[in-house]
């Protein structure tokens, strides 16, 4: 298995965050470096956290729904079609993977 240099140990990713002028790292991160080492994510988390290193959490942005919202959504970006368009039986493929025969 190819492992970066960074995600070597706890210490060369603490390193790795010193240079990058870091003081926090996301949660993936501290995933990927337990993996690494095969340990248990909150093992390696804590241990960052003596490096006085902190968890950054990503704030979700709020998606507002009205009455008149599209409920088929779900892999959509705008308008109900990945393209933004709305428009023909392509966008509708696109989105769904159905097409007409």
């Amino acid at each position: 298995m190819n492992i970066a240099p960074e995600f070597e140990s706890v210490e060369t990713f603490a390193q790795f965050l010193i240079d990058d002028e870091r003081t926090t790292f996301l949660p993936g991160e501290a995933q990927k470096l337990a993996e690494c080492l095969r340990r248990p994510m909150a093992d390696v988390a804590a241990e960052l956290k003596t490096y006085g290193f902190t968890v950054a959490i990503r704030e979700k942005t709020a998606e507002v729904r009205g009455i008149h919202s599209n409920n088929h959504d779900r892999y959509s970006v705008k308008n109900g079609c990945i393209n933004g368009t709305g428009i023909g039986n392509a966008s509708r493929q696109m989105v769904s993977g159905w097409q007409p025969i």
